[in-house]
């Protein structure tokens, strides 16, 4: 649930920039938990989540840092990760997006399940999720749920496409819902 910015090499615009960033993520997480957790959280046993992202845990900021795991849900018997990726939106998506290029050169949330093969840690479960504007207050239009495995399995065999953000020029993979093998909907119909 990483929101990314190309941050400009310059102090005043970089730190404006990386504020945004923060502003971003926190944003996604606080919309995380106010409508997208609410709708999902019984299909995924419930449980409690930590952050990984606005935690001041090193073990938390690492497994965001460089397994792109963005809650780490406890259970009874035991923790699993969660990426999630809130979009704010005037109308929903049946699509998967993962960044697979930054202009920054920033690690991609791709490289980092692609690590996966090399037995490093990757999110059990993978999360889109689609909010009406405004960040903060709108609701719930959509969201997926599914094993990340899966997902990928789409992606290592082709069933995607690839599209070019224009605003900065991170280049997505766009993975369709129909072709996810056990994908969870929820809708505003729901």
């Amino acid at each position: 649930m990483r929101t990314m910015l190309l941050l400009p090499r310059d102090g005043y615009r970089s730190t404006r920039m990386q504020s945004e960033c923060k502003k971003n993520m926190t944003a996604a997480n606080s919309d995380f938990l106010r409508v997208v957790w609410p709708a999902i959280k019984y299909i995924c046993d419930g449980g409690d989540l930590h952050s990984c992202e606005s935690d001041t845990s090193p073990v938390l900021d690492l497994l965001d840092k460089f397994s792109g795991i963005d809650w780490v849900q406890h259970l009874p018997g035991g923790v699993r990760g969660i990426a999630a990726r809130v979009q704010w939106v005037d109308s929903a998506f049946p699509t998967y997006t993962i960044r697979c290029k930054t202009q920054s050169g920033n690690a991609t949330e791709m490289e980092k399940r692609l690590k996966t093969d090399r037995g490093f840690f990757y999110p059990h479960m993978t999360v889109q999720a689609y909010i009406a504007k405004p960040r903060g207050s709108g609701q719930l239009l959509q969201v997926y749920v599914c094993r990340t495995t899966q997902l990928y399995d789409c992606v290592r065999s082709g069933k995607m496409r690839s599209k070019s953000n224009p605003f900065d020029g991170n280049v997505f993979a766009i993975v369709d819902v129909a072709d996810i093998k056990n994908c969870w909907t929820w809708n505003e119909a729901c």
